[in-house]
């Protein structure tokens, strides 16, 4: 619902800087609070993590203005996300391996499904990726959406060679796309 909301009052950002203020002030900070708490557990909550990356990208991609004063508490977290996360992209995806801490004696019903926590409603849209590819996709466009920012993009200059690392990192293709 609230990524609903926040898609519906983007388009005031810049425009009608109250109504954004209205729809939000009171509940920001403890959307911010929530959200980075998300994607700071170290549990592999993957579909969890992907809505609440889902809610953050559109937050810093369409409300800027909004968003300016929230931006750096969101670096760092996100950062150190791409890089945990990335040996359970590179075995789950890449390599077809199950999830860690699972091996091939569990039983089949709990085998990883992505969509597992995904409400079975009318709402549910069959193109959306779920558990870890949906994650990583939308950490990734998290990220992306981050670097456009001016004071953003001279951190990033800092660090571009860890950055580039880790995001190439990522590049592997699919078990399911070698073919």
């Amino acid at each position: 619902m609230f990524y609903q909301l926040i898609r519906l009052i983007s388009w005031a950002d810049g425009i009608d800087n109250d109504l954004v203020e209205r729809c939000l002030g009171d509940s920001f900070h403890g959307w911010m609070a929530l959200f980075l708490q998300i994607i700071q557990s170290q549990r592999n909550q993957f579909n969890c993590k992907k809505n609440a990356l889902k809610c953050l990208t559109v937050i810093f991609r369409d409300l800027v203005n909004f968003s300016r004063d929230s931006i750096n508490m969101i670096l760092k977290p996100s950062w150190k996300l791409l890089n945990r996360h990335l040996p359970t992209f590179t075995e789950v995806l890449a390599y077809n391996c199950p999830l860690p801490g699972q091996d091939d004696s569990d039983n089949e019903s709990e085998k990883y499904d992505p969509k597992a926590d995904v409400p079975g409603d009318e709402s549910f849209v069959d193109d959306e990726k779920y558990g870890v590819e949906g994650m990583t996709f939308h950490l990734l466009e998290l990220l992306s959406t981050l670097v456009l920012r001016p004071n953003v993009q001279q951190l990033v200059l800092q660090g571009l060679v860890p950055l580039m690392t880790t995001v190439c990192s990522y590049l592997l293709i699919e078990h399911n796309h070698e073919r």
